[in-house]
């Protein structure tokens, strides 16, 4: 479960990273076309720049939603795992402590 949100989280630190690398490459653009052009070029860049930033804004933000939608999730399936190990040792606490014993005595093993 915990994997799950670092899987989700590192998605978003990625998106966020690649979003930045894409917005520093549109700046060093404009920056390069203004050398080129000149001053005049300068409001059409501008403009160029809001509706870029604008994107990339959106972008972000589709990308945090999707996250949060991704944690809410697996925040939801880890509460209903839960529950059912509740439900299942509170129905058949011998089978429950059997179990767990079985599963200390392999990690024993196997580490031992």
């Amino acid at each position: 479960m915990a994997n799950r949100e670092t899987h989700s989280r590192s998605a978003v630190e990625r998106s966020l990273r690649e979003a930045q690398r894409d917005f520093d490459k549109r700046i060093d653009a404009i920056r390069s076309e203004l050398k080129e052009k000149g001053p005049e070029a300068a409001d059409q860049s501008l403009s160029d720049l809001k509706v870029d930033v604008a994107d990339t804004l959106r972008e972000a933000r589709e990308s945090f939603e999707s996250a949060r939608e991704s944690l809410e999730s697996a925040h939801k399936s880890f509460d209903d795992a839960l529950e059912t190990g509740r439900t299942t040792i509170q129905e058949q606490p011998l089978t429950a402590v059997g179990v767990a014993a079985a599963v200390g005595i392999v990690i024993g093993l196997l580490f031992g």
